[in-house]
């Protein structure tokens, strides 16, 4: 299999990764959660910043379409993955993979002392994920209060509190 093309996501791609967003939500319906299904939808503000700051990246097609997408933001000094999700038409591919070497390489070269994320702990296929690179469950009691927060503003969004928690991945 051929290394996927990931990049820096530009202004055109928004449409699109909003559109892949949406489709690969819907594998959280399998999952007992519908909600996030058909709702929970990231803000359009925090992918335009992911794109100001240069923190949304794509892996895209032969045509150069994306076809999956990773969106981090730094939160008080550390280095969060706010959102990744790969077209159901793509995956199985190494596209996960791909995107989530890309965050911990751009970490890195940040200086950042660690990659933290959110995620619920009954989706299979982020907790394989994740772990496949070295996160581990965060204390949810011992978090930085600025992580807090952020978990605290996910679940105003509409991600559920209950099931969910925090992985953190030392650099």
């Amino acid at each position: 299999m051929s290394k996927p093309t990931i990049r820096t996501a530009i202004a055109d791609d928004l449409p699109f990764i909003l559109k892949i967003e949406r489709r690969a939500a819907a594998a959280f319906a399998d999952i007992g959660y519908p909600d996030i299904a058909t709702g929970a939808e990231m803000p359009v503000a925090l992918f335009e910043a992911g794109l100001q700051e240069g923190l949304l990246w794509v892996a895209s097609d032969a045509a150069d379409r994306p076809v999956a997408y990773v969106l981090a933001a730094i939160i008080d000094g550390i280095f969060y993955l706010e959102d990744i999700s790969v077209d159901p038409d793509h995956q199985r591919k190494g596209l996960g993979d791909a995107l989530v070497a890309q965050i911990i390489d751009h970490a890195r070269f940040l200086y950042c002392s660690a990659l933290v994320l959110s995620t619920l702990e009954a989706a299979p296929w982020s907790n394989a994920l994740y772990r496949k690179h070295g996160f581990l469950k965060a204390d949810m009691d011992r978090l930085p209060s600025a992580i807090a927060d952020r978990f605290a503003a996910e679940t105003e969004l509409g991600l559920p509190a209950e099931g969910r928690i925090v992985m953190v991945k030392r650099l």
